[in-house]
């Protein structure tokens, strides 16, 4: 039994994330894996190579989540596991781009263009929307550190 009532909620966090990241990478891993070549563009066959593709994606994610999860340990963050995190970062998002414009290969090239520009416009939005969650993020992590201050310091409106 969890002694911090955090500490529960910590492991369930982690179960969620890692279970429906090993999901996710997993069919990344299958689809990409089963896409083949056809004269009318491409085509998805399953075979056994998928499952192993599924297996494999959703291994290489719960990997990912259980080292982060090794980082948060009671005795402080040591460097020699933040750099194998940063590199493993790094590795799992160089993948991830790759299996992503794996795809690409098959576009024609008369419509490569669109496709660039639809590309380039996702990514767009995706930025902006990551730049909103951060700046969210960061205001509402900086509204209970003010709240402290102010419970120690007193009201500002009292000096």
């Amino acid at each position: 039994m969890p002694t911090n009532p955090s500490d529960g909620d910590d492991r369930d966090f982690f179960r969620i994330a890692s279970g429906a990241s090993a999901l996710a990478f997993g069919l990344l891993a299958a689809m990409v894996y089963s896409v083949k070549p056809v004269a009318s563009g491409v085509s998805f066959h399953l075979g056994p190579g998928t499952g192993i593709a599924f297996v494999a994606g959703a291994v290489v994610a719960w990997l990912y989540w259980r080292l982060l999860r090794g980082l948060g340990s009671k005795d402080g963050q040591k460097p020699a596991k933040s750099r194998k995190f940063f590199i493993c970062s790094i590795a799992l998002l160089a993948g991830a781009f790759l299996l992503f414009c794996y795809p690409l290969k098959f576009v024609p090239p008369a419509k490569r263009g669109d496709v660039a520009f639809g590309l380039a416009l996702a990514v767009a939005f995706l930025s902006v929307v990551a730049f909103l969650l951060w700046k969210t993020v960061k205001f509402l992590n900086a509204d209970p550190d003010r709240t402290d201050k102010e419970d120690r310091d007193g009201p500002a409106s009292s000096r």
